[in-house]
């Protein structure tokens, strides 16, 4: 059976829970920037639950466009999930309602382009293959491990891999890795995406094909360890490839905020703190959706004397607006989003803003370089590697 039809099963109870008490409203992302009762997470549930009557979920009928318009409006953070009084798994609805609007053709046209891109070159950017390890060219890595067998498989991601700005947190992970003495390698170009952005747009028997591909690759190799920096590729293989695929994986899943704290305990990695004013930005998928919220804080207090926090954190964070294929479909939106967060990051007084995925440090930066604030983004990877002097 598959997943999208699991998640089926339930949501019609899951719909029939709402309150409409509102509570999501004020937190969403979307809502703050669009003001429409169809923008808000209440308004798409009732959106949906109206369409059970006409068939939405039931058969083949025509289904309406601008709703289809308003369901990628969001950037799935999972924020109106935490606040639902009655815990409405509002995450596997929007899932759902995706991959029903892509098999009824609704989908919009960019994020269809992603879909072929993925499907042509394993990337949602339509990079050649080949080209997937150029990044260690670009930053000067020297001698990336290709090993035949290793304990660690480092999982770059496509959007630290090919995206220029996200390069340098591939070289910097690498070389701590290195200077840790670590066993581990890279894929290369056999190292396909972890497939979320495929979930993302509703096609998830595609999403399969990717992750039996990688699996296949894990396996060759004897990992035992898989570690990335993404946080879409974290929750992907830690919770979802899991659920698509019916197995249990074989190996660990780990976050480098996980990774890097972990050896900071055990004295491999040592750094004098400094005075500098820093702060951290939760990326949602590692923070809300995965619980990963201590390690990369205590990382930043045992490198700084003067950590501080930005308002609405930890589980609370509010969104960047990287996320859940936003900037494919309204890039406008995104960037607004991003704005509204800034205004937050700079109440700290902070020159330097951490995180720990490679779209939060994308659109961060995008942000900063509008506004043209004098504050640096630097993934938490970037971060260690500089106090390191790498």
């Amino acid at each position: 059976m598959k997943l999208t039809e699991v998640r089926k099963r339930g949501l019609e109870k899951e719909l029939y829970s709402c309150a409409q008490c509102g509570y999501c409203q004020d937190i969403c992302p979307i809502y703050c920037e669009i003001p429409w009762e169809s923008a808000s997470p209440r308004g798409k549930l009732y959106w949906i639950k109206k369409s059970l009557t006409t068939g939405f979920l039931r058969s083949n009928v025509e289904l309406d466009e601008d709703f289809s318009k308003r369901l990628y409006q969001c950037t799935l953070c999972g924020r109106c999930h935490v606040v639902c009084q009655t815990m409405i798994d509002t995450i596997s609805i929007w899932y759902t309602a995706r991959a029903q609007t892509s098999d009824a053709k609704l989908r919009p046209k960019t994020l269809s382009q992603i879909v072929t891109n993925l499907e042509k070159s394993q990337n949602p950017y339509g990079m050649d293959p080949d080209t997937r390890l150029d990044w260690t060219d670009y930053t000067g890595l020297d001698d990336p491990p290709l090993k035949e067998k290793a304990e660690i498989a480092y999982f770059v991601g496509c959007t630290t891999a090919f995206k220029g700005i996200n390069q340098n947190i591939a070289f910097s992970t690498s070389k701590i890795l290195n200077h840790m003495g670590e066993d581990w390698t890279l894929l290369s170009k056999d190292e396909w995406c972890c497939g979320s952005p495929l979930l993302m747009a509703g096609e998830e028997e595609k999403a399969k094909k990717l992750a039996e591909h990688n699996l296949e690759e894990l396996k060759k190799r004897g990992v035992k360890i898989l570690l990335t920096g993404c946080p879409s590729c974290y929750r992907m293989w830690k919770i979802e490839i899991p659920k698509l695929l019916g197995i249990n994986l074989d190996f660990k899943v780990v976050h480098t905020s996980e990774y890097f704290h972990n050896k900071l305990s055990e004295g491999k990695i040592t750094i004098t703190p400094s005075d500098d004013i820093i702060t951290y930005h939760d990326p949602c998928e590692l923070s809300r959706l995965s619980g990963i919220i201590d390690e990369p804080r205590e990382i930043l207090k045992s490198t700084s004397e003067k950590y501080v926090e930005i308002p609405e954190h930890g589980i609370d964070v509010r969104c960047c607006g990287g996320g859940g294929l936003l900037q494919a479909n309204d890039n406008e939106l995104r960037m607004s989003i991003a704005k509204r967060r800034l205004d937050q990051i700079k109440s700290t007084n902070a020159k330097t803003v951490t995180s720990a995925c490679p779209s939060c440090n994308i659109t961060l930066n995008e942000a900063i370089r509008e506004s043209k604030d004098n504050i640096k983004c630097l993934d938490i990877a970037e971060y260690l590697a500089e106090k390191l002097g790498f």
